[in-house]
């Protein structure tokens, strides 16, 4: 069985702000990309990276390169050209660099007798639904390193806060069943023939499972034993920083 690895690092980070993409923030030396890089390349005969040229020289000379697309899939897809003959393509987010190998290795052997499969872990948390959504304070309040609030956030009248803007605005329609709901991560494994038919269906996803869902198949989750954060907002790279 022949797996290629596509690592994604071509988005805009337009939630993280910040004058570089996220995955190119520079953590304890190296770019957060390079983390899962790192470890991932080795243990795949073929490897393509998706990202914009600027950011070429963060990596070793052979390195082979995808342009990014506007949606997540049209990068994947720009990858996924490069790599026919592949039985599997593992799909990795650049901007999730807490993997860990045993996961990696666990997630091939059980998701190879599937026709997708990636690392999840069960919801924790209590999910409310919610009739509208405002940004939240980490989204808008907070300087690019999250040490300082913004202060467009402050209103003097109201003791120097705006409360408005750093609160969910909506009414809350009902608690969600959390029992069967699972965070879903990346890497995902997916058959190639299944990856080139869900492409071609031209819809747009979050994730690539949702192409075999789309297909009629159901994917595989693996449990994940290490926190798989995924750098998002300012308010993560402390955290990130702490676990690497």
């Amino acid at each position: 069985m022949k797996i290629a690895l596509i690592l994604l690092a071509g988005g805009h980070s337009t939630r993280m702000g910040g004058p570089v993409p996220k995955t190119f923030i520079t953590v304890k030396g190296r770019p957060i990309i390079r983390y899962s890089f790192d470890l991932l390349s080795p243990m795949f005969p073929r490897t393509i990276v998706v990202a914009h040229k600027a950011y070429h020289h963060l990596f070793p000379f052979n390195t082979q390169f995808a342009e990014p697309g506007p949606r997540r899939q049209d990068s994947v897809h720009n990858g996924f050209q490069m790599l026919p003959g592949f039985d599997f393509i593992l799909i990795h987010d650049g901007a999730r660099p807490l993997l860990k190998k045993e996961d990696i290795e666990r997630l091939i052997n059980l998701g190879k007798t599937a026709p997708a499969a990636a690392l999840a872990s069960p919801v924790k948390n209590t999910l409310k639904r919610v009739s509208y959504h405002r940004p939240s304070m980490a989204e808008i309040c907070y300087s690019k390193d999250a040490s300082q609030i913004n202060t467009a956030c402050l209103d003097p009248a109201v003791n120097g806060k705006d409360y408005g803007k750093s609160v969910i605005q909506g009414d809350t329609l009902s608690t969600v069943d959390r029992t069967n709901l699972f965070e879903v991560y990346t890497p995902q494994l997916i058959r190639s023939d299944l990856l080139k038919k869900g492409l071609a269906l031209n819809i747009t996803v979050t994730d690539d499972l949702s192409f075999a869902e789309a297909l009629g198949y159901t994917p595989l989750l693996v449990p994940c034993s290490f926190p798989n954060i995924k750098l998002t907002y300012p308010s993560d790279l402390p955290l990130i920083e702490a676990l690497l």
